[in-house]
């Protein structure tokens, strides 16, 4: 049991009025169940990616209130987080959260929210996940593993493609600190998971106009929330280190580099 990130990630259609997500394949809205109460489950961030001006609801029983919650606009084409991280809200197990998109763009649009939730100690996972203060003591070379993800236009996630499929540059049984992302199109998100992550989504906002903010996401997770958010990979996972992505209805190839910092033994 250990510390875990998961993303989960639904689809809103064309509905100019609040909608209830469709949830992705392998996606639920029900809370994880944690057995020790005394740690904590939080939402760290959400996000959606709409050709349009957007709102959306997150609110459940357990939450603020069970009408609005968590209300939020956001402005066309921009998948970015929309708070602020230094203030995650809190989780419970097994609640189930009803969260609500509105953007309409055209007919046969199709919108992608995304969640990002973060559970101190979950059974049966075991992430491993370290601190920006851990990786800039161990930190040795940065690098970027390319990859290429063709984007579903349902938007659905996207075919898989392992972190060795387009290049292959790390070195043998190392570990390396997944800092960020960089891509060279709009999305909604990057998605990674493997053995490493406890086989559950990692994530970042998939905005290719903002490489500040994605291109160092997992660092300023963790120190905007002193929690520990940086994933560690090891390389001789790379097979089986999986990158997808979630997207509009315009689909498209998405040039995805993978920033890594290869870190010296602990």
């Amino acid at each position: 049991m250990g510390a875990a990130i998961e993303h989960i990630s639904g689809t809103n259609g064309n509905n100019a009025t609040l909608t209830s997500l469709t949830m992705n394949t392998g996606d639920t809205l029900t809370i994880r169940a944690q057995t020790d109460l005394t740690k904590n489950i939080w939402l760290l961030s959400a996000w959606a990616m709409v050709e349009a001006a957007f709102i959306f609801e997150i609110h459940s029983p357990r939450m603020h209130d069970n009408v609005h919650g968590i209300r939020v606009r956001g402005p066309a084409n921009a998948a970015v987080p929309e708070w602020s991280m230094e203030n995650p809200t809190k989780m419970y197990t097994l609640d189930t959260l009803t969260v609500q998109l509105a953007g309409t763009s055209g007919a046969g649009s199709i919108s992608p929210m995304s969640l990002l939730i973060y559970y101190e100690d979950l059974p049966g996972i075991a992430s491993r996940l370290t601190t920006a203060d851990d990786i800039q003591k161990r930190g040795v070379n940065v690098m970027a593993q390319e990859v290429v993800v063709t984007g579903a236009v349902t938007g659905n996630y996207a075919t898989a493609v392992a972190l060795n499929a387009n290049f292959d540059f790390t070195k043998a049984n190392t570990d390396y600190a997944l800092l960020g992302f960089a891509v060279d199109i709009n999305g909604g998100a990057i998605c990674l998971r493997g053995a490493d992550t406890g086989n559950l989504r990692v994530a970042a906002p998939g905005i290719n106009t903002l490489p500040q903010l994605l291109g160092e996401w997992f660092v300023r997770l963790t120190r905007r929330t002193g929690k520990p958010c940086v994933p560690v990979l090891n390389s001789n996972n790379k097979a089986g280190i999986l990158i997808d992505n979630v997207t509009t209805h315009t689909g498209g190839t998405f040039n995805i580099q993978v920033i890594l910092l290869e870190l010296a033994k602990a």
